[in-house]
């Protein structure tokens, strides 16, 4: 709500008189780089692409714990997923349609020397469906799931929520 009132006032500020959507567009930008930095292939309702990338900075010995929470649809089920940093494969499943829940575990052998990093972490599936919106220019988005949760921990205990269903109620208040 903040960040729409800021948008309303930086526009009427400079601009004096705007279309509303461009209200809409300023927001959706400023909630999302606020809300889901350095985040790419989920939409502001929650719906994935067939690979999420994240990118993480830090230091540390160990890949990061993921928190994933979601909903697989019919039409990807049964869906094939992995989750991997870089090149190593943190967690690989097949899962059925319905909602899942899925947390990564350290093994013991991920211990290494620290190193200052800047790693990227992707989840991908095999599977997706076209979902069409009306709207003001008809769309065709390629979607794979649904997710309600998405967190990342570090070693340290920091954990990085990179999305969650509140994230997808803040965004529609901007449709």
């Amino acid at each position: 709500v903040q960040a729409l009132e800021e948008a309303l006032h930086v526009v009427q500020h400079y601009y004096q008189w705007v279309p509303a959507s461009w209200i809409n567009i300023y927001a959706y930008f400023r909630l999302r780089a606020a809300l889901m930095p350095n985040l790419q292939g989920i939409d502001k309702d929650g719906w994935t692409a067939q690979r999420v990338r994240i990118l993480l900075h830090g230091e540390c010995r160990r890949p990061p714990v993921v928190v994933l929470k979601g909903v697989v649809p019919q039409e990807t089920s049964p869906l094939s997923l992995r989750i991997a940093v870089e090149d190593r494969v943190l967690h690989e499943t097949v899962l059925p349609a319905g909602e899942f829940s899925i947390t990564t575990q350290r093994r013991a052998d991920d211990i290494s020397s620290p190193v200052p990093w800047a790693l990227e972490l992707t989840i991908h599936t095999d599977k997706s469906f076209l979902i069409s919106r009306v709207s003001v220019a008809t769309d065709f988005h390629p979607r794979s799931y649904r997710i309600r949760h998405l967190s990342v921990s570090t070693e340290q205990g920091r954990a990085l929520v990179c999305y969650t269903t509140a994230h997808a109620r803040l965004f529609s208040l901007l449709q």
